[in-house]
């Protein structure tokens, strides 16, 4: 059966909201509501007593063709197995009573959250898929991988622990909207964009702020910081005259910003797997044609051979890479190769390769 990504209604599921900080699942809903009807249903929230018994589900406009969903859980105590079947089956029935009133029929259910709804058919989908996008260790992403039709992967070493369960797998990396148009770069400026955690190696971030005291270096996004050691360290190192801390706000401001640095940094921690695989702003910074320095990516060990990022983890080396790019002219054949490189991970041809998969 041909299954074509147009004209569906699609619920996708997810462990983080609607909201300015965008992820996988965000982009996601953005793209598949270009050409279907999306209904993006947010995490549950905290339960609280007046919730007993009452789903809520509210549907808010975004836009057109993308709606969000929020609701409440109808019990409490969902990490206890027997209340969690419980709520979920009272959460499905809710749903699908719900969906009625409002004609929503025959929707696709897409979920990128391991910890709820481990039974999709119960809210009836036409079919469903399980994408996964990060490292979860958590036994309910088993249950949902066992009860789905298709399994989505963002790379392949994250479903190697789920091969005895036989899914129809496919491996789609993370995508991009645009490519932009081969343009040299004039300044010396350098730029970090992302999420703020403690997964970001924000100790080497201050050693390329002390050895290039000259540079600009630009850091934008949201700061969420669980160890108050790294927030202490963080807020410290932004004070720095020259680093420029934008926090989150107008995409405008940043595309700006990515345009005029002439290199895209990427630091991680090697003590997370989901830090070693590969990363969105990967493809965003080739997009542009950048020149970007990252620690090791398993996906990446190609194009880095091919001279199209550079990558180390030993963090003397990545100092020297940056000095070597700060010191080199820009090469508009290599930033042709860079944006050329990315094209591939438009969600256009993207979209093309599940649809193929759902044949």
């Amino acid at each position: 059966m041909e299954r074509k990504l147009i004209n569906q209604n699609i619920l996708i599921v997810s462990n983080e909201p609607w909201g300015d900080v965008w992820y996988s699942k965000h982009n996601w809903a953005f793209e598949l509501s270009k050409s279907n009807h999306v209904i993006f249903v947010n995490p549950p929230g905290n339960w609280k007593f007046k919730n007993l018994f009452k789903c809520q589900p509210k549907l808010i406009q975004h836009s057109i063709s993308l709606q969000i969903l929020d609701y409440k859980n109808i019990l409490p105590f969902t990490r206890f197995s027997f209340l969690y079947k419980v709520n979920e089956l009272l959460t499905a029935s809710a749903f699908k009573r719900f969906f009625k009133s409002n004609q929503i029929e025959d929707y696709i259910f897409w979920s990128f959250d391991p910890f709820r709804f481990s039974k999709p058919n119960l809210l009836k989908p036409k079919f469903s898929i399980f994408h996964i996008t990060d490292l979860f260790s958590t036994k309910r992403e088993r249950d949902i991988i066992k009860n789905v039709d298709y399994l989505i992967s963002v790379n392949k070493t994250l479903i190697d622990n789920f091969s005895d369960l036989n899914k129809k797998t496919l491996v789609v990396p993370h995508g991009i909207s645009t490519v932009q148009t081969p343009f040299l770069n004039t300044t010396s400026q350098m730029i970090l964009i992302g999420t703020f955690t403690d997964r970001v190696k924000i100790n080497l971030l201050e050693k390329i702020a002390v050895k290039f005291p000259d540079t600009k270096i630009v850091l934008y996004g949201p700061q969420f910081f669980k160890q108050e050691s790294n927030l202490s360290f963080f807020n410290k190192l932004i004070t720095r005259k020259n680093i420029d801390y934008l926090g989150y706000g107008s995409i405008k401001n940043i595309e700006k910003e990515l345009k005029e640095s002439k290199i895209a940094l990427a630091l991680y921690t090697n003590d997370n797997i989901g830090n070693r695989l590969n990363s969105l702003k990967i493809i965003q910074y080739l997009s542009y044609g950048k020149n970007v320095v990252t620690t090791f990516f398993e996906d990446y060990s190609n194009i880095a051979k091919n001279n199209l990022i550079k990558m180390t983890d030993d963090e003397d080396q990545y100092l020297q890479l940056c000095e070597e790019i700060l010191r080199e002219k820009e090469d508009i054949d290599l930033i042709e190769k860079r944006i050329e490189y990315s094209q591939k991970f438009l969600y256009s041809n993207l979209i093309k390769q599940i649809e193929n998969f759902l044949k």
